[in-house]
């Protein structure tokens, strides 16, 4: 009997403590889904303050948009950051539906896109971004045919010119028709393969003399420079091999005086050789060649060849 009075403090006290503690279980349960979030985990608090798309299911969080623009750009978001396709039918707009197609497309990586079908391009109904669609995969597939699926010939015209980059293949170049863009497809693939003969086939003379300039430079030859009609862009293909070379014979090829001394100035400098400034024409290039040539080797007495007063004066505080 007395037992039996013993245990009853200690049974009631395990009451307590099984009510309290269990009413303190359900605070902490309600506690978690209360607005102050006070005891919320770090990783659930940050979810709960800045709801996501990208991390929680998009039915929930984008179809309950009201406004429809709100609701599409929602997806567009969501699609994008996914990259899930599937979440792009979603989108009501057409345009913004073929543009979240296309983007997806384009972010996949270049493995993944080189094994992707047409189907996806084939989806999109806005023609421009379908032809774009196209474009990228031929060029990501290095294939021509799938140019030709492009409607506009403004479209086919870059995917040929694309392929054909990189292919290395000047024949792809003759299918474009627009002959400024063909112009330019036969000088990519020239300066890509370094090949001057494959400019021959350009029409525009300035484009030829540039694709000319690009590969002598490229080469360090000379020959090519010979090529270039226009007497600008042959003067300074002159100058530069000559620089390059360090061949003052070749400077004697510029027409233009100033490009000439120019020429003569940049091998002095390169050479440490102050008697190459004397083959300068005009007083001023040789001055201006003494100037450069005291200021870098810090020598006031280079300054004393300098025949401008104004210019020797300014040598001489620059030397100090």
């Amino acid at each position: 009997m007395n037992n039996q009075k013993g245990f009853a403090p200690i049974l009631i006290i395990l009451i307590a403590l099984v009510v309290v503690g269990g009413g303190g279980v359900l605070a902490w349960k309600y506690k978690l889904v209360d607005k102050t979030y006070s005891s919320v985990p770090t990783p659930i608090l940050s979810l709960a303050h800045t709801p996501s798309p990208t991390l929680i299911d998009v039915s929930i969080e984008c179809d309950k948009k009201q406004d429809q623009k709100t609701k599409d750009n929602c997806y567009y978001s969501a699609a994008t950051a996914k990259n899930d396709l599937f979440v792009c039918d979603k989108i009501q707009d057409q345009e913004k539906k073929d543009f979240c197609y296309f983007d997806i497309l384009l972010s996949k990586k270049e493995k993944d896109l080189s094994k992707k079908d047409l189907s996806s391009c084939d989806k999109l109904q806005k023609e421009i971004v379908k032809d774009l669609c196209y474009r990228a995969i031929a060029s990501d597939k290095k294939d021509s045919s799938i140019c030709d699926k492009i409607q506009d010939q403004s479209g086919k015209d870059p995917c040929y010119t694309e392929v054909a980059k990189k292919n290395e293949d000047q024949f792809l170049c003759s299918k474009v028709q627009d002959q400024g863009t063909k112009d330019f497809c036969y000088s990519e693939v020239a300066s890509i393969k370094k090949d001057s003969s494959i400019c021959d086939k350009i029409r525009g003379a300035l484009e030829k003399n540039k694709c000319y300039l690009s590969i002598a430079l490229t080469k360090q030859d000379l020959s090519i420079c010979d090529k270039i009609q226009d007497g600008t862009l042959k003067d300074e293909c002159y100058r530069n091999v000559a620089v390059s070379k360090q061949d003052l014979s070749i400077c004697d090829k510029i027409q233009d005086h100033l490009e000439k001394d120019k020429c003569f100035m940049y091998i002095a400098f390169t050479k440490g050789d102050l008697s190459i400034c004397d083959k300068a024409s005009g007083g001023a290039s040789k001055d201006m060649c003494y100037l450069e040539a005291a200021q870098t080797k810090h020598d006031s007495f280079i300054c004393d060849k300098i025949q401008d007063q104004q210019m020797k004066e300014s040598c001489y505080i620059n030397t100090k």
